[in-house]
């Protein structure tokens, strides 16, 4: 069909031109002459494909396919299947923080240095070690958190998918990932603290909830409403793009997952091998369908900083064990059980 309406569009291009007429009729006879070698070509691609269709070899080989399951007819691409639905978020659970937690964190808090405040307060002057502070008077307020995530972000793109030799031509999508790193600094309060907590608490997270709406992109991190994080810069500034690491192929109405490089084998569907990346084709009028999904979440350790009342732990964070001392930190802020038990290690560490 594309073929045609390239011949047309140029027979069109030469009754406009002003032209004598003998090169008219030399240049519409040319155009005539070319259009008929094209299309003995495509038919005689279609018989090709059609005698090994029917050929000996070929029905041996398609009722191997067939037994094994893996037999692709062009019916097994147009018919409408069920969308895939993905799986629910699990609940938050909070982290259960046991004596040897308190324990480890007290001497790691009497190692644990602050950073000189900008500021010249006396505050700051007096706090030299995070086991000057009296954990039972910490707020919300005091704690600022810093660090990064790296995630995969599923982009969808509108296109076609086009076989010329059976004139097959099917709306589709491609899905591509891009690694990303997302830097996040914020607060830690009532609103966010699930979320923060969860991060240092999994460090990988497998799936989660995703939305992206102008300045914020907000990472739902469990099935509890107010278990999130937030970032508050566009994507494209500090936000950290490679290429992208994978891709997939699927029918518009369906969930049908066309991998590269697939082997489809069909008595009137046939072709040795097709790569969907060339037989893909980008639909420029609807382009970018937008971001889809994250997956693959993963804590960038090294980058963690965290401020209390505006002084840093002098402390670079590495291992993933090391990541205990902060929940503990985290949770005293609303559970004064837990600040209780701290000012009292450390109490009895002084005695």
């Amino acid at each position: 069909m594309k073929k045609i309406i390239f011949f047309l569009i140029l027979l069109t291009l030469i009754l406009f031109f002003d032209l004598t007429l003998w090169i008219k009729v030399i240049l519409i006879f040319l155009l005539v002459i070319i259009a008929f070698i094209v299309l003995f070509f495509i038919e005689y691609d279609k018989t090709t494909w059609k005698r090994v269709a029917d050929s000996d070899e070929f029905k041996k080989a398609r009722n191997q396919h067939r037994k094994s399951g893996t037999l692709k007819e062009i019916e097994d691409f147009t018919k409408k299947v069920e969308t895939t639905k993905n799986l629910p978020l699990e609940q938050y659970k909070e982290p259960k923080i046991t004596k040897k937690m308190i324990t480890e964190f007290s001497f790691f808090a009497q190692k644990a240095k602050l950073s000189p405040s900008e500021d010249n307060s006396s505050q700051s002057k007096q706090l030299k070690k995070l086991s000057d502070i009296d954990f039972q008077g910490l707020d919300w307020a005091d704690i600022h958190v810093e660090f990064q995530l790296n995630a995969d972000v599923i982009t969808k793109w509108l296109g076609d998918i086009t076989i010329v030799e059976f004139g097959f031509d099917e709306i589709a999508y491609t899905l591509y990932g891009e690694e990303v790193t997302i830097p996040f600094q914020t607060e830690f309060a009532k609103k966010n603290h699930k979320g923060i907590i969860k991060i240092f608490d999994k460090v990988n997270i497998i799936s989660c909830g995703y939305d992206d709406s102008f300045e914020t992109v907000t990472l739902k991190l469990a099935a509890d409403e107010d278990c999130y994080i937030e970032s508050r810069e566009e994507w494209g500034g500090s936000y950290d793009f490679s290429e992208s690491f994978e891709q997939s192929y699927h029918f518009y109405h369906g969930p049908e997952t066309w991998k590269p490089n697939i082997d489809i084998i069909g008595p009137e569907f046939y072709h040795e091998e097709i790569n969907a990346d060339h037989v893909f084709e980008w639909n420029s009028m609807e382009g970018d369908l937008g971001y889809v999904g994250v997956k693959n979440l993963q804590l960038d350790i090294p980058s963690i900083a965290i401020y209390v009342k505006d002084q840093e732990i002098d402390h670079q964070f590495i291992f993933k064990k090391e990541l205990r001392h902060l929940i503990v930190l985290l949770m005293s802020i609303y559970r004064k059980d837990i600040a209780q038990q701290i000012n009292q290690a450390l109490k009895a560490k002084d005695s």
